[in-house]
């Protein structure tokens, strides 16, 4: 027999996921992303899908303020970072891509709208990542059949199961954007206010030092590759002389502070909502970014000493001093 205080965690946990404005936010992110889709896929591009995609973290966070019928301080401070982040690192991105010319993650998908389609509704979850993150893990290996090519999936895509798929990677998707700013969302849906003390200062402290060391490492990055120079080398100077990934090091330490903020004002299983910076940690950590990444490089550089020498020398993640 299940504990009645967990039922009675649950039920809360319910309600507040299906307040009306987290409802609200969560059908204004699907329908942008969808929209987003329908422009990609009619010009055949990608270029600004991770522009979207920072412009609708935006967009929910003053939706949500306006939405909770309420204005504090805390309230105020945390939209604005949240649109500090999302102009910041929406503008490099694009700036990056208009560069680049094309996105890698698009190089098989962007001529096929339906494929195109999964991957424009996986960002709208993004946004929303407090949900079924069960969804993602269920789904990918049928993604993973669909992307290489896999004759029965291909006949499947054909006779029209592709939209089951759709609809289910749509809910993960949505449920990805949605679990990120989870926190944010609900502190903008709160009417009490509490007055601001020790965990917000603290928890904007640590945002503007994931703040400054995602920008920082990102524009050495950039720097380092525009480099003629530097064509076909690593970069290991700088903040990546501390930590092989300190952009992602950057980007847990933001929304982990923003989550350390909101609960100043959380009951009960409100703050179950630690699920977001843990869940942006996993993904990064053992999902989407690094395990990507570092395979690429070891493919690349794996054979040089120095590369080597750099791997055993530069954590992976959390920076340590080198003395």
């Amino acid at each position: 027999m299940i504990d009645p205080h967990i039922l009675e965690l649950l039920a809360g946990l319910t309600d507040m996921i299906m307040g009306s404005a987290l409802a609200k936010c969560a059908a204004t992110d699907l329908g942008i992303q969808w929209a987003g889709w329908a422009l990609a896929a009619a010009l055949k591009t990608e270029k600004f899908y991770d522009l979207a995609g920072s412009g609708t973290f935006i967009l929910l966070a003053h939706l949500s303020r306006m939405w909770g019928g309420a204005s504090h301080t805390r309230q105020k401070v945390q939209t604005g970072l949240v649109t500090a982040w999302g102009l910041r690192l929406g503008t490099f991105l694009f700036m990056r891509i208009l560069k680049d010319g094309h996105d890698r993650r698009f190089n098989n998908v962007r001529d096929s709208p339906g494929t195109f389609f999964v991957y424009w509704t996986v960002q709208g979850t993004w946004k929303h990542r407090t949900r079924l993150p069960l969804v993602t893990i269920v789904l990918d290996p049928l993604n993973t059949q669909l992307k290489a090519g896999s004759p029965h999936i291909n006949h499947c895509l054909v006779a029209g199961s592709l939209y089951a798929f759709i609809l289910g990677r749509s809910c993960s998707y949505s449920v990805w954007v949605f679990m990120t700013l989870l926190p944010t969302l609900m502190l903008n849906s709160e009417r009490r206010d509490v007055p601001l003390g020790t965990r917000d200062y603290i928890g904007w402290s640590v945002w503007g030092l994931g703040f400054a060391a995602e920008a920082i490492a990102d524009q050495q990055k950039w720097l380092f590759k525009r480099d003629p120079e530097n064509a076909g080398r690593f970069i290991q100077s700088g903040l990546w002389a501390y930590s092989r990934h300190p952009n992602y090091f950057g980007e847990i330490l933001q929304w982990s502070g923003l989550w350390l903020s909101a609960s100043s004002v959380m009951e009960g299983p409100q703050y179950l909502s630690v699920v977001s910076p843990l869940f942006v940690w996993f993904l990064l950590r053992y999902v989407s970014g690094i395990p990507i990444l570092e395979k690429q490089a070891m493919k690349k550089w794996g054979s040089e000493p120095a590369f080597q020498e750099y791997i055993k020398n530069t954590p992976l993640l959390w920076p340590w001093p080198k003395f």
